[in-house]
């Protein structure tokens, strides 16, 4: 290694042999750079948190079960085997309704 011209200044008033500036060259180098951007993106917590892929998957899948049975399995339905034609599905429709109504209806009175 070269011999390296160092001042005192820099050093805190201390004059370094070149034993010392080796060692501290060295040191230097084997430390990894530590960065100071710590921000999280939102597709780096996507790719790295398991409970947040789980959770969009789950809605995935339910999206797509409970769409397909609501608008095609359900009118499929309502003019195929009931045979009730758009009036029919209207009615089907109402009645998840309502059924969802006397369902929140029923929690809040046990509260």
């Amino acid at each position: 290694m070269k011999w390296q011209v160092v001042t005192a200044k820099a050093h805190g008033g201390h004059v370094l042999d070149k034993q010392a500036i080796e060692s501290e060259s060295a040191k230097e180098e084997t430390e990894p750079e530590q960065t100071t951007d710590q921000s999280m993106t939102f597709w780096h917590l996507a790719r790295t948190s398991r409970v947040l892929q789980t959770a969009f998957l789950v809605s995935l899948f339910a999206n797509i079960t409970f769409g397909g049975l609501l608008e095609v399995a359900l009118p499929s339905l309502a003019h195929g085997p009931f045979a009730a034609g758009v009036t029919g599905y209207g009615t089907i429709l109402a009645a998840f309704g309502v059924g969802a109504l006397l369902v929140v209806g029923a929690q809040k009175q046990k509260c």
